[in-house]
């Protein structure tokens, strides 16, 4: 179901409320993400459609879109979330998103102001937006907009993301590692080779060569994760179907990066990434752990950062989360933020307060190791639970 609503001005708002309202807005937002998307892959059309149509099914779009005249200016890929009684409004592709934004031409970036009275208009108890690029430049103007129109906004860090910035060359930036650490991965590169085969990356851009690497990839990665109990998205037939749409829009793009790393004709790690506009976005690693004592995973992740500084890239960006081996590559960071803010009645406060009670109380368990495993040893079975019922 969609609908129109004049802003005033010249602007006109479209609201697409479920996923066939879209087929006629993708060449448009296609055009505007070429324009003002700054190669991120989660505000691509591809994106969000393929994650509505095979990971959203407890969302319910609410995709803000708005035009002046017959250009598309700006859209907001937003849906709605229960929690609890509660309804969230939320960014769509979450968690798989790690950056996920509204897309604005530059030019009217004074009409978010517009967008945030549209949505004072719909109905949701409290808005969550979550992993907002720190560098987002719809952020502060959003948070602007609605104290403007009477909101109390709350913002606050979210996820550590550590990165390389490029500032020379290859070689210097190598230079500058510990001699241990070379000479440690210039030697489980050796021995990986002498074992079984001679190494070699391989760099896969196509939509159906992507498609076809996808299982043996989804193979190896759900086998890493399923040695420590955890399902990923590769583990199941929705997630592996998401992946092989998306992908396949975002190639014809020519942003799409899929990294094998073979010894002999062993596959030993992949790195799935995604390259444009200077930045390498490294998304999504894993490895063989039969091979784990060669780290495998260590001596892509070197020739992929040897290609980023060769091919001129400004920053290799490792995305959300502060693993470990993370900080043996970056000498940079950045954050993403979490927006929140409630509606003004007393139910809806009730229920933002509830709900960030919810995250100071999941913030301490995962600090408090005997708390950690009492809190997932709860919400893991629940979660299955309701992933059962969803199905």
């Amino acid at each position: 179901m969609s609908g129109s609503d004049d802003w005033g001005g010249d602007y006109k708002a479209l609201t697409i409320q479920d996923l066939s309202g879209l087929d006629g807005l993708t060449e448009a937002w296609t055009r505007l993400w070429h324009d003002h998307g700054r190669a991120n892959p989660f505000t691509h059309p591809s994106w969000i459609r393929s994650w509505l149509r095979h990971l959203g099914g407890s969302v319910r779009p609410l995709i803000i879109a708005w035009r002046q005249g017959d250009d598309l200016v700006g859209l907001a890929p937003l849906g709605i979330a229960k929690f609890g009684l509660w309804q969230r409004l939320v960014l769509l592709g979450s968690p798989m998103a790690d950056y996920p934004d509204l897309l604005v031409n530059p030019d009217h970036y004074l009409s978010i102001k517009f967008l945030a009275q549209h949505l004072q208009k719909q109905k949701w108890s409290c808005l969550d937006f979550a992993e907002f690029a720190e560098q987002s430049p719809a952020l502060g103007r959003l948070v602007e907009a609605f104290r403007d129109i009477g909101y109390s906004p709350i913002i606050e860090r979210a996820s550590i993301c550590p990165g390389v910035e490029i500032r020379s060359g290859w070689e210097d930036y190598w230079a500058q590692k510990k001699s241990k650490t070379r000479y440690t991965i210039n030697k489980k590169a050796k021995r990986l080779a002498e074992e079984h085969g001679p190494l070699k990356m391989e760099v896969v851009s196509a939509g159906p060569e992507i498609r076809e690497c996808l299982e043996e990839v989804s193979q190896v990665h759900a086998a890493r994760w399923a040695r420590q109990h955890t399902r990923t998205v590769f583990s199941d037939q929705k997630g592996r179907a998401f992946f092989g749409e998306a992908l396949s829009g975002l190639a014809e793009e020519g942003i799409v990066r899929l990294y094998l790393l073979r010894a002999g004709s062993t596959l030993t790690a992949f790195c799935l990434s995604f390259v444009g506009q200077g930045v390498h976005y490294y998304y999504i690693p894993g490895f063989d752990q039969t091979f784990s004592k060669d780290s495998p995973g260590h001596l892509l992740l070197r020739d992929i950062i040897r290609e980023a500084h060769e091919q001129g890239c400004r920053l290799f960006d490792f995305m959300k989360g502060d693993e470990e081996y993370k900080d043996r590559w970056a000498n940079t960071h950045h954050h993403t933020m979490r927006l929140l803010l409630s509606q003004q009645d007393t139910w809806s406060k009730t229920g933002f307060a509830l709900r960030r009670s919810y995250f100071s109380f999941r913030g301490w368990a995962r600090s408090n190791p005997l708390a950690r495993k009492l809190f997932f040893a709860i919400m893991n079975p629940l979660a299955r639970f309701r992933k059962s019922v969803g199905d």
